[in-house]
């Protein structure tokens, strides 16, 4: 006990952040990043920031990673969350990825974003992606869009619903993006139509029944 009171008694005093490791020795030496001394003036050695934390050099003590950053053990300082990730927590020791649905569109982010209906993204994303033409999403934090069924189609990026081909089109497959005028000779009375009707053949169906029709009055008139 007597040994260790005389060694701290010709200790250095040297200022926070410095230390002096044997007693009688005129330097101090800097605590380097990622260290500190703590308040106390004649410290003999550093102490090393835990993970979550960080410190410059001659630092006293060492401080708190907020929300976004995230820092190892002897951290100098906090890193920011890269795109597509985040930290919702103080102290943090790493970065989450955003997950499918959602974006984190520049680091340092203590959330993400959820992508709107007519978007999409993956895990990690740093943004949301438009669906393509032909495709859509009706609601909110889509990993993938939907193909437009037949009959059906999206004219242009980002839509959050398909549109039925309109009278005179129609459109066979899925996840398309137009609707094919009927062809000379042909028609369509339908809107989503899948299959052009030939207008030939519609014509003589017509012609049979309104031929039925006008028998079938005459008939009943006599």
């Amino acid at each position: 006990m007597c040994t260790c009171f005389f060694f701290h008694f010709f200790l250095k005093e040297c200022e926070p952040g410095k230390y002096t490791p044997v007693a009688l020795d005129d330097g101090c030496i800097e605590c380097k990043s990622g260290s500190y001394t703590g308040a106390k003036k004649k410290a003999t050695t550093c102490g090393d920031c835990s993970p979550g934390y960080f410190a410059p050099s001659l630092s006293i003590n060492c401080s708190e990673c907020y929300a976004g950053q995230f820092s190892g053990s002897r951290a100098s300082a906090c890193t920011n969350c890269s795109v597509g990730t985040f930290s919702d927590l103080d102290l943090a020791t790493s970065c989450t990825n955003c997950p499918s649905g959602k974006e984190a569109p520049r680091p340092g982010l203590s959330s993400c974003t959820s992508c709107v209906a007519g978007y999409y993204a993956a895990s990690r994303s740093q943004y949301c992606k438009a669906c393509d033409a032909g495709a859509y999403t009706a609601s909110l934090e889509q990993q993938s869009c939907l193909a437009c069924t037949a009959g059906k189609v999206t004219t242009t990026t980002g839509q959050t619903a398909c549109v039925k081909c309109p009278v005179g089109t129609a459109q066979s497959g899925s996840g398309q993006s137009e609707c094919p005028n009927c062809a000379k000779g042909t028609y369509n009375n339908n809107e989503g139509s899948i299959d052009i009707t030939d207008f030939l053949f519609n014509f003589l169906i017509a012609s049979v029944k309104d031929l039925a029709t006008v028998l079938f009055s005459d008939q009943n008139r006599r």
